[in-house]
């Protein structure tokens, strides 16, 4: 997951670039649409350059973006994110409240600039704008006539081949995201029951890879959410999962990330801090979302009793069957062995991680 965006105060006389699109009303239908959120210093900054592929890729596929900026109105950022296609629809964030703020205003926006090109079952996905990579699988899973996304299914969520995953991203990253999917896993596993006492657990979910997939139809799982940061795309995730009939589906995926992007960060002390703080975040925020009371206006409504959970779904949930949350002693056990596994790479042969933290 890539840190949040920020909001910067506009100052009184500026004004954001009208936002740019060549939407015409009498085009064919949409099948999926990309939606992110942006915030960097200069289009010089890598993440941006990075960015600005992602757009490009996204373009060569006939894949419309809509992406919502809060970058600083005089660094020229948004105006590069403009230039790269009349197909993107880009703007600037206009309500507070991070990147959870700039995430539902994209997804609204979506709606609203390709209105009568959108249908419910429409796929709305969201990325993170540095993963230029993504861009293909996305066309794969839901324009290739082997599709493995299945008629029931409401949510995608891809996951990272282990060994790809493994070879591209910084290894602080790696380690440190693989043990919090375990961690979200296990929370899940407890919370969720199955159909039957043969019923297999559900598989893995890539939590805290970034993307996921929506269709349409479950808009208001994310906008009547109002999460501040990461938490925008992993609570409503969560509710869907709660939900008797949403399937939530996870799709493999080659995904490789950028190979500049691991340099600048494999071993640099203040990513490595970064990651580590980032498993903080979601033990109280992931419990409340398992247990949590919500708004289900508009949208399927939560059954109580077991429901129908098959194959490689996430269905139903037994609200009277959630498992109590994981006690601080097992999170205790959890930041030890989280330690250990951080000692044991500081202590190999990347002593640049040494180097970096000095």
């Amino acid at each position: 997951l890539q840190a949040p965006s920020l909001i910067t105060t506009m100052p009184p006389a500026a004004q954001p670039p009208a936002a740019r699109n060549n939407v015409d009303p009498n085009n064919e239908q949409l099948d999926v649409i990309v939606f992110t959120t942006t915030f960097f210093k200069s289009p010089s900054d890598l993440r941006c350059r990075v960015a600005l592929s992602t757009l490009r890729s996204l373009a060569r596929l006939n894949i419309p973006a809509v992406v919502i900026d809060a970058s600083p109105l005089d660094s020229g950022v948004i105006e590069s994110l403009q230039s790269v296609s009349n197909m993107h629809v880009v703007k600037h964030q206009s309500v507070e409240g991070g990147k959870g703020a700039a995430l539902r205003e994209a997804l609204s926006t979506a709606n609203t600039v390709f209105r009568g090109r959108v249908t419910g079952d429409t796929w709305l996905a969201f990325q993170e704008p540095e993963k230029a990579n993504m861009a293909p699988h996305w066309h794969r899973i839901f324009r290739s006539p082997n599709s493995a996304v299945k008629k029931e299914t409401g949510v995608v969520v891809p996951q990272r081949a282990d060994a790809s995953f493994q070879r591209t991203y910084p290894i602080e990253q790696y380690h440190s995201e693989l043990f919090g999917n375990m961690f979200l896993d296990s929370v899940a596993r407890k919370s969720l029951i199955a159909s039957s006492s043969s019923q297999q657990l559900p598989p893995s979910i890539d939590w805290l890879f970034g993307p996921f997939a929506l269709r349409n139809r479950h808009s208001n799982l994310w906008l009547n959410y109002d999460g501040m940061t990461y938490d925008a795309q992993i609570v409503p995730l969560i509710r869907a999962m709660r939900l008797g009939n949403v399937g939530v589906q996870s799709i493999p995926i080659d995904f490789e990330a950028s190979k500049d992007m691991k340099a600048m960060e494999e071993g640099n002390g203040e990513f490595i801090e970064k990651r580590f703080h980032q498993l903080f975040i979601w033990e109280g925020l992931v419990h409340n979302a398992w247990t949590e009371n919500f708004d289900v206006s508009s949208s399927p409504s939560l059954r109580s009793g077991v429901g129908a959970a098959a194959g490689d779904y996430f269905t139903s949930l037994n609200t009277a069957s959630v498992g109590d949350p994981l006690s601080n002693q097992m999170l205790g056990m959890m930041v030890i062995i989280m330690i250990g596994i951080t000692c044991f790479f500081f202590n190999s042969s990347r002593g640049k991680f040494f180097h970096a933290l000095n």
